[in-house]
């Protein structure tokens, strides 16, 4: 499997802790750590280092890589414009396809969600990876939602 981080948050939703030089993904919310690392531990629970890419906007490559610093340069997939989460999981997939990665399972992992409990996350990737590797099919790993969100989009089945 390889996991796609997404981090090229803007800094626009989370006002004043998160600003547009330190979007939510640089910020220690909910533990001691960056939500970016955060996010990256949890994927190496499941796979190494070198399955691991990273989406980011120009602007916060050196910042990334200062956080990430076991990313390889060539993992980082730069964004040529900041398009939201749609268009960059679209590049993304896009790039990998071109980097021969087109039949391995791809998680797009952002890097601004809470996650209650890791253990289950990380149960919930090694389950899904298996799904998608013996069906073919698209996996979607998501919330009941409570309320709707218009800022969200939903998957209808």
């Amino acid at each position: 499997m390889i996991a796609v981080i997404l981090a090229g948050g803007q800094g626009t939703r989370l006002w004043p802790l998160s600003r547009k030089l330190a979007p939510k993904q640089f910020q220690a919310l909910l533990s001691d750590k960056p939500m970016i690392v955060e996010a990256y531990e949890r994927l190496l629970q499941v796979i190494g280092p070198e399955q691991i890419f990273v989406s980011v906007v120009p602007e916060f490559v050196e910042q990334v890589k200062a956080l990430l610093p076991d990313v390889a340069d060539d993992h980082y997939l730069i964004e040529p414009a900041r398009r939201d989460s749609g268009p960059a999981m679209a590049f993304a997939a896009a790039r990998l396809q071109a980097a021969g990665f087109g039949a391995e399972p791809v998680v797009f992992i952002p890097t601004d969600h809470a996650i209650g409990d890791a253990e289950l996350f990380v149960r919930a990737l090694e389950v899904g990876q298996d799904l998608v590797r013996e069906t073919g099919n698209l996996l979607d790993i998501a919330i009941t939602p409570e309320f709707a969100a218009t800022n969200l989009g939903y998957t209808r089945i």
